[in-house]
């Protein structure tokens, strides 16, 4: 192999890798974003289903921010379970996403019978790039995710 092509397999790789990298950071925020979406989605739809098995409420508290990364879900079902899990966002898997709004204002709770208090809510992710997923609970304690 002689130096010009060397340098000519060096400057396709080069020109493949500039392609793909900013490629690859794009699907990498979209999917944080998804993913961060999804956990919340399971964290509130097994929050539920413990208050109605265990005939027990279920505290939900979320901590907004202005802008990605942040905030953080918890999710808190007192005696006899004495069960609590946080999700933190801001960090970690999820430095690229955070929880921008929670409508209405919290904190919620899930009744025994799997419905929601005071009102139904909607927590808006956002990722760096601005797009959007929400969760959002029906009164009755339904669970939505829209991821954008």
């Amino acid at each position: 192999m002689t130096l010009i092509e060397l340098l000519t397999v060096i400057a396709v790789i080069g020109t493949l890798m500039a392609i793909a990298v900013p490629s690859m950071r794009t699907w990498s925020i979209q999917h944080q974003r998804s993913a961060a979406a999804s956990e919340l989605f399971a964290l509130i739809n097994q929050a539920r289903s413990m208050a109605v098995s265990t005939s027990t409420q279920a505290q939900i508290t979320v901590v907004t921010v202005a802008g990605p990364p942040g905030g953080s879900v918890s999710v808190q079902i007192g005696a006899p379970i004495n069960w609590t899990r946080t999700i933190n966002l801001g960090g970690g898997s999820y430095n690229a996403v955070g929880i921008t709004a929670a409508a209405p204002a919290g904190p919620y709770t899930i009744t025994p019978r799997g419905t929601v208090q005071p009102n139904a809510f909607t927590l808006t992710i956002r990722d760096r790039n601005n797009q959007q997923a929400t969760v959002a609970t029906g009164l009755l304690g339904d669970v939505t995710v829209t991821i954008q």
